[in-house]
């Protein structure tokens, strides 16, 4: 509602994410249950969100939703459930968001995308065979251990692994910028002990145990 209230035209579209401590069906039944008809696209993340007021994060869960509004913007949302093939994952979302958008003879400005950690270079290939040279911004999915308890929101589709993609068409002036949360330091070890996305051990030590030494903490 506060989203809403803030446009001064009506929504195209809303960017939704949230951390993985709500009922994700639930939560979606009361974010659609405001915008209506209004394409959905977002996810969960890791522990928190960032905000125009900065980071925030709760124990008991955090959700944001930006609201875009324009009377000249053209989009379409589309998702689709990965299964066994990422690519064709890829490929299908954008299809649909294409056809969502109305089918435009011309290019959209930009392509939006969210996946599951460790597919997102197959569904971008995806998405390439669909329409190539325009930019792509977007990123990961996460839950607060990274363990696959994430969520895509697709519409009004909560998907469990699976993809989002929205086309946006006439949009007056699109930039984007990249920026990284490190810096890189002298600190250097060999991971000597790792599973998954679980690193044990570098140098021979427990991993956690050389972090601490490295950041001064307990």
């Amino acid at each position: 509602e506060t989203a809403l209230n803030a446009l001064t035209e009506e929504a195209n579209l809303a960017l939704v994410f949230s951390t993985v401590d709500y009922d994700s069906e639930k939560l979606m039944a009361g974010i659609k249950k405001v915008l209506g008809i209004v394409p959905v696209h977002g996810g969960t993340s890791f522990t928190g969100i960032i905000t125009p007021l900065g980071f925030k994060s709760r124990e008991t869960g955090v959700v944001g939703v930006l609201a875009i509004g324009s009377a000249d913007i053209v989009l379409g949302v589309g998702g689709s459930e990965i299964g066994q093939d990422a690519m064709l994952a890829g490929r299908k979302a954008a299809q649909t968001a294409f056809e969502n958008a109305g089918s435009p003879d011309w290019e959209p400005n930009v392509i939006l995308m969210l996946a599951p950690p460790g597919q997102e270079e197959e569904i971008i290939e995806g998405i390439e065979s669909v329409i190539a040279d325009v930019p792509i911004i977007g990123g990961s999915a996460a839950d607060n251990t990274v363990e696959g308890k994430w969520r895509i929101f697709a519409n009004d589709r909560m998907l469990t692994n699976g993809v989002v993609v929205t086309a946006i068409y006439n949009a007056p002036s699109i930039g984007w910028a990249y920026g990284s949360g490190y810096k890189p330091t002298d600190k250097k070890a060999i991971a000597t002990q790792a599973e998954g996305r679980v690193l044990s051990k570098l140098g021979g030590k427990e991993a956690l145990e050389v972090y601490a030494q490295w950041t001064g903490k307990d």
